[in-house]
């Protein structure tokens, strides 16, 4: 009854081009969604921290690994000998750093792949010595990782 009420109040020409429309931007939006998974994405190589009330950038190519500490993420420097601390979830990170450079392998720990010295199923060594565990959940990503290094 609703229906054909909404007919007679719009009129029947009227409600078939408002369906066509609403047709016209949904093949739009698809094709919009078709482009953006179609585009490259950008690799970014310098990310922004906030912290001591600045804007500090760090390259990509100086972390070493990422550690998690509640809302707070301690982000490890070639070239700083203190971490650099950081309001920031782990997990908004991982959605930013490029997957080829980047693995999760605990849910405290993001390492850069460039400085793994050893690995084995349990634990990962970094070049500078660092010993970090690997977690049950990271184990079967962090092995298919190794075996086609």
């Amino acid at each position: 009854m609703g229906f054909l009420v909404l007919l007679v109040n719009l009129g029947i020409k009227s409600y078939f081009e408002a369906l066509r429309r609403g047709q016209e931007i949904a093949a739009l939006q698809a094709r919009s969604r078709v482009l953006k998974a179609e585009a490259p994405q950008e690799v970014p190589t310098v990310l922004h921290f906030k912290t001591d009330y600045k804007t500090a950038p760090v390259k990509l190519a100086e972390i070493r690994y990422i550690e998690s500490m509640s809302e707070y993420v301690k982000v490890y420097l070639d070239s700083q000998p203190q971490p650099l601390v950081v309001l920031y979830s782990l997990k908004k990170l991982v959605e930013q750093l490029p997957a080829g450079q980047f693995m999760r392998i605990h849910r405290s720990y993001i390492i850069s792949l460039s400085h793994i010295k050893e690995a084995n199923r349990s634990e990962v060594i970094l070049d500078n010595d660092t010993r970090l565990p690997v977690g049950e959940v990271y184990r079967p990503a962090f092995k298919e990782y190794l075996s086609g290094r």
